[in-house]
């Protein structure tokens, strides 16, 4: 069964933290996604991670509504530090084929990080 093109979008903010979506499955996503980022913020998590984690919940709670079962197309998670001239982080899942493999895969997120935080 394919899911149904939604307009859903809309912002959540707390402390230090803004969640936003345009193309969304349904009202609670984001909801869903700004409590998993408050809990791993609260946990002091490295915001490489706690960034991957809210992919994964935007994923996992219904994702982008013009992506169908797959959830995303594409993912994008980039981090800069002040004054650098490149990003300390830029994972990038461009096109996947539409009905292919859901973009938002922790693989990629793992090896940089075993390489740069473990």
């Amino acid at each position: 069964m394919e899911l149904l093109f939604f307009n859903i979008k809309g912002t959540l903010t707390a402390n230090g933290i803004s969640v936003q979506g345009n193309t969304l499955t349904n009202e609670n996503e984001l909801k869903l996604i700004l409590d998993a980022v408050q809990k791993r913020k609260d946990a002091l998590l490295h915001v490489s991670e706690i960034l991957m984690i809210a992919l994964e919940e935007g994923s996992k709670s219904g994702g982008d509504s013009s992506c169908g079962k797959q959830r995303a197309t594409s993912a994008f998670l980039t981090i800069a530090k002040p004054d650098a001239k490149k990003p300390y982080l830029d994972l990038v899942i461009f096109g996947q084929a539409k009905g292919g493999q859901n973009a938002v895969n922790r693989k990629k997120f793992d090896k940089w990080k075993k390489k740069h935080i473990e």
